[in-house]
């Protein structure tokens, strides 16, 4: 679950992912009693300065919508239950489609231009986050979260490289 103080980020990385098709999943569970706004967030460049966002979904609880920041797409919330937020993400063809709970809101957006603009052919990042001030998020669950290569052009699979080092180690 995610519990935390105002500005709190939970954050994997991913390394060398630049081409492909791509179904990013995550489980997502909101009580009734849950508090907050948390976010799913994707990076397409985490390992610079110049940090720069494809997509931003944050989980309204005052309206109980989820919201694909900066296109305002929303769909309505579902409460009390276990819901999968769904990402496909054609890097080839710069597209990224979202679903919630099956339903698809968001259509054919630019990964690249997504949310900062001017970003690059990649994935690199998840990063769950609890919101800004003054309160954070609290009682909220994101579970079983997957990037899975489902294109023709996939990578080989390779031995774990937990750090990107380029040397397979574990975690």
């Amino acid at each position: 679950g995610i519990t935390g103080t105002a500005g709190d980020d939970t954050i994997q990385p991913f390394y060398d992912i630049t081409q492909g098709v791509w179904e990013f999943v995550i489980w997502t569970y909101m009580p009734a009693a849950s508090t907050g706004d948390p976010y799913v967030i994707l990076l397409n460049n985490y390992y610079t300065s110049d940090l720069n966002w494809s997509a931003q979904i944050r989980f309204d609880r005052t309206y109980d919508i989820v919201v694909a920041e900066f296109d305002e797409e929303e769909i309505p919330m579902i409460l009390d239950q276990w819901v999968e937020l769904k990402l496909i993400i054609d890097l080839d063809n710069d597209l990224v489609d979202y679903y919630y709970g099956g339903v698809q809101f968001v259509t054919g957006k630019s990964w690249v231009d997504g949310v900062s603009g001017g970003g690059q052919v990649a994935i690199e990042a998840l990063d769950l986050y609890a919101q800004e001030p003054p309160g954070g998020s609290e009682g909220i669950y994101f579970d079983d979260a997957s990037l899975t290569c489902i294109g023709v052009d996939c990578p080989v699979d390779c031995p774990p490289d937990y750090n990107g080092d380029g040397v397979v180690n574990s975690q």
